[in-house]
């Protein structure tokens, strides 16, 4: 396809997580001219250790499915920019998309920009970041090979990270303060059947401790203080939807509100994946999602009279 040079835009898209990627394609296939502006290609896919819900996989590595959304990237000539996006503003019926050295103008825009890491907020927490603490089990469960660790959280994602970490760790110490395990049941099961893995209830982070590097983690249970020798702590409570870009209607999550068709409440501006207020945040609906708010915009730019990008 021919490259996309016109000043104007017809659709800009914020993100490159699996929503923003098969937004860009939809888009690409109906032959408008799209830039793509993201930070971390694949998003939180990239750090996923395995993916075993994607329809037509059976499993796929993180980085074997970041490789496979480059690729079919490249099939379209999208030259997706790594940049950050800080603001997205309607301006005299134009979309301005300001980044930290430019600025770009589109007749529509989907922000598919996913979310970040929740933090604890406790105390050593950004002090040993890097030091014993992580958000990340992919990028550093092999620096605690034959060291116990513990996981904060009781989700998929701490289920995840757990079961990640016993190919490493001595032992795993899943620290919730639900009373039971909540996620897929099979990674429940395979949580339980470890003998690696201690699942620790009701428990309340207090503080991280450590020296130049975390050596524990105190945390109460039912008003009782504890305290658990452990060289990391990785963090997974959830995420934070990267929304503060655009001045739209979100709920008490901050999540950006959206309907059926995708549409945000600001007409021409569109949201897809795990940046809206969508229930279910997986890797197969945020794709889903891309689709379908790539469909909607693209609609909308016939009503607008924006024609054919190229």
């Amino acid at each position: 396809m021919v490259k996309c040079e016109q000043e104007i835009k017809d659709i800009i898209i914020v993100g490159g997580g699996p929503a923003a990627i098969t937004s860009a394609i939809y888009a690409a296939r109906m032959k408008r001219c799209v830039w793509m502006l993201y930070e971390v290609l694949a998003g939180q896919a990239s750090l996923t250790s395995n993916i075993e819900n994607y329809t037509g996989f059976r499993m796929i590595s993180g980085s074997d499915f970041t490789d496979t959304l480059q690729d079919h990237l490249d099939d379209y000539d999208l030259q997706p920019m790594k940049e950050k996006v800080l603001e997205v503003r309607k301006n005299d019926g134009l979309f301005e998309v300001k980044t930290g050295g430019n600025l770009y103008k589109s007749k529509a825009v989907i922000v598919a920009s996913g979310a970040r890491h929740r933090e604890l907020g406790v105390p050593g927490e950004k002090e040993f970041l890097g030091h014993g603490v992580a958000y990340c089990v992919i990028c550093d469960a092999p620096f605690f090979r034959n060291k116990d660790v513990a996981v904060v959280g009781g989700g998929n994602s701490a289920l995840t990270t757990a079961l990640e970490l016993v190919k490493y760790a001595s032992r795993i110490y899943l620290l919730s303060k639900n009373e039971g395990l909540m996620g897929e049941q099979t990674l429940i099961q395979a949580v339980k059947v470890s003998e690696k893995i201690e699942f620790v209830p009701s428990a309340k982070i207090l503080k991280i401790t450590g020296d130049k590097f975390v050596n524990g983690i105190e945390f109460e249970v039912k008003g009782t203080a504890k305290n658990l020798e452990v060289r990391g702590v990785f963090i997974e409570i959830g995420y934070i939807p990267n929304s503060e870009i655009i001045d739209v209607k979100k709920n008490n999550r901050n999540e950006i509100i959206i309907n059926e068709r995708n549409e945000t409440s600001e007409e021409g501006l569109f949201a897809a994946g795990d940046v809206t207020n969508i229930e279910i945040k997986q890797i197969v609906v945020a794709a889903g999602e891309g689709a379908k708010a790539a469909l909607a915009a693209s609609q909308y730019l016939d009503r607008i009279g924006g024609g054919y990008g190229h």
